[in-house]
């Protein structure tokens, strides 16, 4: 029998929870609302959304709660939400999020950042299945160039957003250049010191879509 990594995150993320709740009465700490948000990214990795969607909210109104609207924690509830209804295919509520989290996060933060970044490929994400082809393009860019940046490691991020930038290529009908994109982001994915085979996977197949039709 396999280790389940997510599983196993999930079980000490459900303990951080039950042992704060039980030591912050106040369901406004962030420390709680923390853990209910590191419960909510676990739930979205394993596509049970309706759960990832319940204690993200819990994390959000604790956070709205707090008086500080405009912080990083809540810009990183924003996004998150908009991460869950975009899987969840609930595209307005997903593009009225990704606004407010980068909203704050331009604001907040040195224009390099690499939580600006993250903001850039979701919304590329939303555009691309809102079929806005062009803006997802746009917005895909925004974040390879921050991650290409001086002092950024060519890490699985930068691969993601390379297989995005090929999706969104391919679907344009640019094939020479989704074809080097897809490549980008396989060569990054083989110098990682870790497996990702569903990855690996995706891009192969996304690949042989490209070639198929050059």
């Amino acid at each position: 029998m396999g280790y389940d990594a997510h599983g196993c995150s999930r079980r000490m993320s459900i303990m951080a929870v039950e042992i704060r709740e039980r030591i912050y009465h106040d369901r406004k700490h962030p420390y709680l609302s923390q853990s209910y948000n590191n419960l909510s990214i676990i739930y979205v990795r394993k596509k049970q959304l309706k759960k990832a969607l319940k204690w993200q909210l819990k994390a959000y109104f604790g956070r709205l709660e707090s008086k500080n609207p405009d912080s990083l924690d809540m810009a990183q509830s924003y996004h998150n939400l908009s991460v869950i209804y975009c899987q969840a295919c609930k595209l307005e509520k997903a593009n009225f999020y990704s606004e407010k989290a980068i909203e704050i996060r331009l604001d907040k933060l040195n224009p390099l950042s690499s939580d600006i970044a993250v903001s850039y490929d979701n919304v590329s994400i939303i555009r691309k299945k809102e079929e806005q082809y062009a803006d997802a393009l746009s917005y895909q860019n925004k974040a390879i160039e921050i991650r290409t940046s001086p002092g950024y490691a060519r890490q699985l991020p930068l691969a993601k957003s390379y297989q995005n930038l090929a999706e969104i290529l391919f679907l344009l009908n640019n094939l020479e250049e989704a074809l080097v994109a897809i490549d980008s982001a396989l060569l990054i994915k083989e110098n990682l010191s870790f497996r990702l085979p569903d990855f690996e996977r995706e891009c192969k197949i996304l690949r042989e879509k490209i070639t198929a039709k050059t």
